[in-house]
Order: structure tokens, then C-alpha cells, then sequence
């Protein structure tokens, strides 16, 4: 049976600098009123079934671009106009982790096979590749990360199972944060870490430390 999708907007000083009085694109849902800072301003439906993941912004541009993983398809949405404009089909394997480059128009995106690609933000096409260090593993795959702006650096996790295949549990050990220089699209090195299952990343803002949730040990580590 076929799920429907749809974006529930919410407004905030990031994407929407006021609310329409009336909206005429795409299956409105009623205007809903909650306390708060955010409301829902508008919902978008999206073609396929299955389900999405990570979501990454264009705010000058108004766009938002979400990681279709069932698809394997990245999908572009025009905020302004509210509906989609583009899917971007036939990715290698599933999308998870996305970040939005607008010095150079691009979405960077993590991909379950250990792969990053970077996909043009005017031809939404695949420009580049770059293969990360569990790459040709079934059992080693990428999935979170963290993009510093600062030296245009992806820090992505890799994580690893016993059977990917077969029971699906995360290993022990052997997990990594992979880091790609967006600017030579190349893999420039490799964090090993104790656990097999790096969950959560973020990057302190002085960009001095790398914090790295290890969801397998229990624990939360720094790089």
C-alpha cells in the first residue's frame, strides 16, 4: 500500500520571513495556530512511497532538497512557489546526510554505500564522486555528518554492521568519521573510532573539536 508525503513548513526566521494571507499551489492543509515561536505555515506533497531522511536549505534560493532513501533519489522543492521542482533519480544507493554549498551551488550528499556525491544546484545532476574509506564494504556504510564552512570540510560517519545483509545489528568496532575536502572533492582522511555505530556529530563552533555520539559503546567521544 502507497504512503503519502508531505512537508509540514514551519515558520521561522530562517526560511520564511513573514506568512501568506492565502496560498493557491498544491493540497493545503486548514491553518494551524500553536504556541510558540513556530506554526505551520503550508504543506507540500511529494511524489513516491517509502521513506525520507535528512533535509538541507537553500535559504537565499528558497529551496529545500530531502534525501528520498526508499527512492534513492534526492528531491528538490521550490518554498516559494510550494511544490516540487525537480527529482533527482538513480543514485547510486540510499541518500542519507545533505548539506547545502552556496558559494558553489551544490548539494553534497552522504550516501549509503560509502560514497559522497555532489549534485549541481542548477542541472541537479551528479558531478562528482568521491568514495570513502568502507567504500566496495556491504557491511561498512556512510550516514550522519557535519560540513564546517570554514575549510569547506565534510565530516562523515561511517558506520558498520555484522550482516548488513542478514540480522542488520551494528558491529563493534572498525566505524570511522571520513573527512572529504569539498573543494578537490577528495577523501583527505579518516577518524577510526572504538564503537561501530556513530549516530550523532556535530562540530563545536570554534571548529577545534569534532563531538561524535557513539550510540554501540554508549558513549560520546571527541576528535
Amino acid at each position: 500500500m502507497k504512503k503519502s508525503f508531505v512537508i509540514l513548513l514551519m515558520l521561522s526566521m530562517l526560511l520564511v520571513s513573514k506568512a501568506r494571507a492565502q496560498y493557491t499551489t498544491g493540497q493545503q492543509l486548514p491553518m494551524t495556530h500553536m504556541s510558540g515561536l513556530l506554526r505551520l505555515v503550508e504543506t507540500i506533497p511529494l511524489p513516491g512511497d517509502g521513506y525520507m531522511d535528512h533535509v538541507a536549505a537553500d535559504v537565499k534560493g528558497q529551496r529545500l532538497f530531502i534525501s528520498g532513501e526508499a527512492a534513492k533519489s534526492l528531491l528538490a522543492v521550490d518554498l516559494r512557489a510550494g511544490k516540487l521542482i525537480h527529482e533527482t533519480k538513480g543514485l547510486a544507493d540510499m541518500p542519507k546526510r545533505s548539506f547545502y554549498l552556496p558559494e558553489s551551488d551544490e548539494v553534497w550528499l552522504a550516501l549509503a554505500n560509502s560514497s559522497v556525491v555532489a549534485i549541481s544546484g542548477t542541472t541537479y545532476e551528479v558531478t562528482k564522486t568521491v568514495k570513502l574509506s568502507g567504500f566496495g564494504d556491504p557491511n561498512r556504510g556512510a550516514d550522519n555528518g557535519a560540513y564546517d564552512p570554514a575549510t569547506h570540510l565534510m565530516y562523515i560517519c561511517v558506520e558498520v554492521f555484522e550482516d548488513f545483509g542478514g540480522s542488520g545489528d551494528h558491529g563493534s568496532n572498525n566505524a570511522s568519521v571520513d573527512i572529504v575536502d569539498t573543494r578537490t572533492a577528495q577523501l583527505v582522511g579518516s577518524i577510526k573510532l572504538p564503537g561501530g555505530d556513530p549516530a550523532g556529530i556535530a562540530i563545536e563552533p570554534s571548529g577545534k573539536r569534532l563531538y561524535v555520539a557513539i550510540l554501540w559503546t554508549g558513549k560520546a567521544t571527541s576528535r
